[in-house]
């Protein structure tokens, strides 16, 4: 039943569910990241959780 409802709505309207679903996921992980650490530990921790994997140790190297 939930997915007839689901296939009834509009690719238009399944899209904006999934992308403000990936917007309250990320919302949830980066509320549990203590705010007082600096940019790059809050980033690597934001990842970490996000994606399950390490960011690349050179990932900052390369933004800079």
């Amino acid at each position: 039943m939930l997915f007839k409802r689901m296939m009834a709505k509009s690719g238009a309207e399944r899209l904006e569910m999934g992308l403000n679903m990936f917007s309250a996921a990320r919302e949830l992980v980066w509320s549990g990241i203590p705010a007082d650490l600096d940019d790059e530990t809050r980033k690597k921790m934001f990842f970490k959780r996000f994606y399950g994997e390490d960011l690349p140790e050179d990932f900052f190297e390369k933004t800079r």
